[in-house]
């Protein structure tokens, strides 16, 4: 029986856009000495408050505590710490740890990015296209999320390489762009580029069509966690596409992403129960 012959682009689209976002710890990125920042920051330490209250917000090295994230990054934010104002801008876009407000939202966000914070930038960009806090406009939101791509951040990249992929209001898709951007996304590590362009090599969005360099990218995307990847890799692992066929690895990676939530690696791991031995 042929297995699992859905195409990845269609079945496995890269998800929802990125809507206001608060990045992780990077791979050099040394977990924070909660102890240390807590007793700066009660001594009003503006760096300590922004950086305990990101710690609150993440959940890293401490349990996480929106409230209390909140209630760190709103002095550090009025008194101009530029991290600070784009944090809270960000949980009041979200209402986060407090009411949803995204006008005001918008307001702090304004003010970090025009301090060259690169997340504010994106996350100011995104509501601009969306139309969240401040009126709709495709022009000014890719504007700012480019900012933030040049400067290295790796989520702005793949913001504008679906921008470009998908179109939107007013901008018609351009698969040259969608694929500059998804590719520099990718070289930079971020696991939903590396999916991206995975799925664009599988199906000859922009690229020449290769299910090996696919099935890399996906691999790359897979060992990050990214359960789309995980979901697309196994898929080309049962059909011996672009790989040798292994129907072993490809559940060991289908139920993975199961069990990270994907629903289609549900289905697709019924469908490939019955060509497996108990083994």
């Amino acid at each position: 029986m042929m297995l699992l012959l859905l195409p990845g682009w269609a079945v496995l689209a890269a998800g929802a856009s990125l809507l206001c976002f608060v990045p992780p710890a990077s791979a050099g990125e040394s977990p924070p000495d909660v102890p240390a920042l807590k007793v700066k920051a009660a001594a009003g330490d503006l760096d300590a408050q922004f950086l305990l209250g990101r710690a609150l917000l993440r959940g890293e090295g401490v349990p996480k505590d929106l409230p209390e994230a909140f209630r760190l990054l709103r002095p550090a934010a009025e008194s101009g710490h530029a991290g600070a104002m784009g944090a809270y801008g960000f949980m009041l876009s979200r209402g986060l740890g407090t009411e949803k407000n995204e006008g005001a939202a918008i307001e702090w966000l304004r003010k970090s990015a025009a301090l060259g914070v690169a997340t504010s930038q994106l996350n100011l960009g995104i509501m601009t296209l969306k139309g969240l806090g401040t009126p709709q406009n495709t022009a000014d939101g890719l504007a700012l999320i480019e900012k933030a791509a040049n400067a290295g951040q790796a989520e702005a990249m793949v913001r504008l390489a679906e921008a470009w992929h998908f179109g939107e209001p007013g901008l018609a898709p351009d698969p040259a762009k969608a694929v500059l951007w998804a590719e520099q996304a990718a070289a930079a590590g971020n696991a939903q580029g590396q999916n991206l362009l995975g799925m664009m090599r599988e199906n000859g969005l922009g690229l020449t069509r290769d299910y090996g360099m696919a099935a890399e990218w996906y691999r790359k995307a897979a060992v990050q966690h990214h359960a789309k990847a995980q979901a697309n890799l196994g898929r080309l692992l049962s059909n011996g596409r672009g790989v040798p066929m292994d129907r072993g690895e490809a559940w060991f990676w289908l139920r993975v992403s199961a069990d990270a939530g994907e629903i289609i690696s549900k289905n697709f791991l019924l469908e490939l129960k019955p060509a497996l031995s108990a083994a």
